[in-house]
């Protein structure tokens, strides 16, 4: 079940507690790059969340921003599914539900950029394309936009 995270105490708390679980799942952990609680408050505050739900758990997220009214291009910040959930087709979904949330809010085009080199796979699946690339610390950092 997909749910739409809201600006409440208690969905930041759910929120924290899911970057928290999948911190070490990042090249660099996002607690080395930011502060969690406040990263999760941004997110709320400025963008949209949704996660993932089975039995129970969270199991994975989408979040991004789609409030650039000039430019009306949105940006994906994080996509993660948790390890035990992978190969279910989570993060097609959770994707999927971006992209039409971006629509719905009449954004033109959607960027993102990634080294995993699953998530670029799926990101071509549906629908990006490479803009750019370039060599980091980390592999081969791809800038993918998606045009709505």
């Amino acid at each position: 079940m997909t749910i739409k995270l809201q600006n409440n105490h208690k969905d930041l708390m759910i929120l924290v507690q899911y970057l928290k679980d999948v911190d070490e799942d990042f090249l660099i952990p996002l607690s080395q790059k930011t502060d969690l609680v406040s990263f999760a408050s941004k997110i709320l505050t400025y963008g949209h969340a949704y996660m993932e739900k089975l039995d129970d758990e969270f199991v994975g997220l989408v979040t991004f921003y789609c409030n650039d009214n000039k430019t009306l291009k949105a940006n994906f910040s994080i996509l993660s599914v948790k390890s035990k959930a992978r190969g279910m087709g989570l993060s097609k979904q959770l994707v999927s539900k971006a992209i039409n949330t971006c629509r719905f809010y009449g954004m033109k085009k959607i960027q993102l950029d990634t080294v995993n080199p699953v998530a670029k796979v799926l990101y071509k699946s549906l629908g990006f394309n490479v803009f750019k690339t370039e060599n980091s610390e980390l592999g081969r950092k791809e800038y993918f936009e998606l045009i709505l």
